[in-house]
């Protein structure tokens, strides 16, 4: 089993890939840079933090099968810029 499979299995468990702690401080951080009074209801927290990892998840779940279909087991920077392009992203950001 893939390690991209295990981490949708803990995600669906319940768990988190991504530690809540660091998760929160990451957040807080980048709040505090836009927005120094801004305060954060937990929920909104937790909310971020799932969306965050779907969003991984589902990249690294993409850059998998183009490895696979490279005939790779491991992602390379092609398979990632490859990703951008079908999904129509700039590449320059």
């Amino acid at each position: 089993m893939n390690s991209v499979n295990m981490q949708c299995r803990m995600v669906n468990n319940g768990s988190y890939a991504v530690p809540k702690l660091r998760m929160y401080r990451l957040i807080k951080e980048i709040v505090q840079q836009n927005n120094a009074e801004l305060r954060m209801q937990s929920a909104a927290v937790a909310a971020l933090h799932t969306a965050a990892e779907a969003h991984i998840i589902s990249y690294m779940e993409d850059l998998s099968i183009l490895a696979s279909h490279g005939g790779r087991i491991t992602i390379k920077l092609k398979d990632s810029v490859t990703l951008k392009l079908l999904k129509g992203e700039n590449l320059n950001k």
